[in-house]
């Protein structure tokens, strides 16, 4: 969940205006159904005072146009604020590194991510996408797998540990291992058994192979 409290003030008034405006309108729809028509209108019409009272943010958000450059994916270009400007960085490298895939310049999309990894060595999600570029990549499951155990997820963060799993699971794989890519998934089939259909699609694919 993202923090409410990273972004702007402006932005999160009418966040919460647009919210409001949307549970009255659902309300309102809920009495017309009832047949509580006078009820109904009540409710609209705070629906419409409440969105005029949103317009303000909204044309504050207009007026103070650094909003846009630094809340807007994070382009930070004209506030020039450092970690805006990094941010902005790592999405270019990103999509650099997506197409040079995409067009199946493996070299090319392996130095990209590569280059990712070390200029944010700090972010366990830039180093599992190289460790990704590894396997997919550069075909190296050994390398692959060497870093996976260098890196250190929390135990009850359940996004990171599934996919710090599926990672080994294709390094295995790449490395002409299916049994062990076979353990590694049933263990995060026990751990996770709510994720059994897309752990068991894995399976086959590596039962097809």
């Amino acid at each position: 969940m993202p923090n409410i409290g990273a972004y702007h003030p402006i932005i999160v008034h009418f966040a919460i205006a647009l919210l409001v405006v949307g549970v009255i309108e659902i309300a309102a729809l809920i009495l017309v159904r009832r047949g509580r028509l006078d009820k109904a209108r009540g409710a609209l019409w705070g629906s419409a005072i409440v969105g005029l009272i949103g317009f303000f943010p909204l044309f504050e958000a207009a007026e103070h146009g650094d909003i846009v450059y630094s809340y807007a994916g994070g382009v930070g270009t004209r506030s020039g604020d450092t970690a805006d400007v990094s941010r902005l960085y790592l999405a270019g490298l990103y999509q650099a590194a997506q197409a040079a895939r995409a067009r199946h310049d493996s070299a090319r999309a392996a130095e990209l991510f590569g280059e990712l990894a070390r200029r944010f060595p700090g972010d366990t999600n830039v180093r599992l996408l190289a460790i990704e570029s590894l396997v997919r990549d550069k075909n190296d499951g050994r390398a692959a797998l060497t870093a996976l155990a260098q890196v250190n997820v929390a135990a009850d963060d359940r996004r990171l540990r599934l996919r710090v799993g599926f990672l080994k699971a294709d390094a295995y794989v790449g490395l002409g291992k299916p049994d062990s890519a076979r353990t590694v998934l049933e263990q995060l089939r026990s751990s996770y058994p709510d994720m059994q259909a897309r752990i068991d699609e894995r399976l086959r694919m590596i039962n097809n192979q």
